[in-house]
């Protein structure tokens, strides 16, 4: 009996170690259904160091987490398969590597602003990945604003191509390349520039040109460009802003769709413009290019009361059709920096903005939004929000 015992003892804590191993080694593979790994940088004590927080996703746009690590997350972007992060008072840009279970490890950095614009700008504003993801421009901003472009070599690390290009002036050197990755489009307080792309990568320009201004769907009218993407499909889009502070009107935004010339110069597709019922912080075609996401919120006297998020459907003769209604996000008062992933995900991060408005609110919802495209429209994934103090960026990798 004693015999038995023992051995039934022995049996039980040894089926107890190998399924802790099996746990702890699924925990270190990827999900077999993992379709993407997503990465949100954030300031959870509001300090100069931040987080960078990573999700595996999967097919139903649930999402585990895998990863936190500290470092430079001022602002975010993924292109041949690596996350590229600013940080260093926004002045040095750092390569993370994914690994097999979508942590990342920062690999290599470059300290843009000292090395080649140090007497032009002070810090880095957007980067800007051109649409073959092997050519990284880096937006460097204020006083001016210049363009510092950078190859992606396999192991991630960057490599200057040599020639740093002047943007338009007051601007935040966000560019957003054309379709067939020939043209690059620079806003410049409520204007543009565009830049023609060399065969090397690097920029030319700036040269200017004109968008013409798309009829309001109501009576009011609107005045001021603000947002731009462009799809796959051969289109560009425009939000326009038709505020009453920026136009003198009582009505809100518009998007529009354009086609692009020889010479990269938008012609308006007549009768495209819809009026979306999110004020736009951010917009993004999908990988297809035939699905556009406009992230933003809704806005009571001018200030965003309650995040937001819609999707319009590009038909094959240019114009928008709504698909579905709004999705309404309470707890944050603007959905930001929206993303795609090629499995129909959209991502978000959802910030307080506006008077009054903290992240450590009880109320508070801060985080990553995942969403689903659906035939009907975008549903929230299951588990979403994943809660993040103060999220700033988001990046993400399709699963290997």
């Amino acid at each position: 009996m004693y015999r038995r015992i023992v051995f039934n003892l022995w049996l039980a804590v040894s089926f107890v170690a190998v399924l802790f191993n099996m746990v702890a080694l699924a925990q270190l593979q990827p999900d077999s259904q993992t379709t993407a790994y997503v990465y949100v940088g954030s300031h959870p004590d509001q300090s100069i160091q931040g987080a960078l927080t990573g999700f595996a996703v999967g097919a139903d746009g649930s999402a585990r987490p895998v990863s936190q690590l500290y470092g430079d997350v001022d602002a975010l972007t993924a292109a041949s398969g690596f996350v590229f992060g600013v940080g260093n008072s926004d002045k040095m840009l750092t390569t993370y590597t994914p690994q097999a279970d979508g942590s990342l490890q920062a690999t290599s950095s470059v300290d843009v602003i000292d090395n080649y614009v140090r007497d032009e700008d002070q810090y880095i504003g957007n980067l800007n990945p051109d649409r073959s993801g092997k050519i990284l421009n880096v937006g460097a901003v204020w006083p001016n604003s210049d363009f510092v472009p950078f190859t992606i070599e396999s192991d991630g690390s960057l490599s200057y191509l040599g020639k740093v290009i002047g943007g338009c002036g007051k601007s935040q050197a966000l560019l957003t390349f054309s379709p067939d990755n020939r043209w690059a489009y620079d806003s410049c307080w409520g204007l543009y520039d565009k830049y023609g792309r060399l065969p090397d990568g690097a920029l030319d320009g700036p040269y200017d040109f004109s968008l013409e201004k798309p009829p309001a769907p109501v009576a009011t009218d609107v005045c001021h460009p603000v947002l731009l993407a462009s799809s796959s499909l051969g289109y560009l889009a425009a939000v326009w802003n038709g505020s009453q502070y920026w136009c003198d009107s009582n009505y809100g935004n518009v998007l529009a769709s354009y086609t692009i010339g020889a010479d990269g110069s938008p012609t308006l597709v007549q009768g495209s413009a819809v009026a979306p019922q999110v004020w736009e912080s951010d917009i993004a075609f999908d990988p297809s290019g035939k699905y556009v996401a406009v992230a933003g919120y809704e806005q009571q006297n001018w200030n965003p009361v309650l995040g937001a998020i819609e999707v319009f459907e590009l038909q094959p003769n240019g114009k928008f059709v709504r698909h579905g209604g709004p999705v309404f996000t309470p707890g944050v008062t603007t959905l930001a920096e929206v993303r795609w992933d090629n499995r129909g995900h959209v991502y978000a991060v959802g910030q307080q903005q506006g008077q009054n408005a903290n992240c450590q609110d009880a109320e508070s919802r801060c985080g990553l939004y995942i969403f689903n495209l659906t035939p009907n429209g975008l549903m929230q994934a299951p588990g979403s929000p994943h809660l993040i103090l103060n999220a700033i960026d988001v990046a993400v990798l399709p699963a290997k």
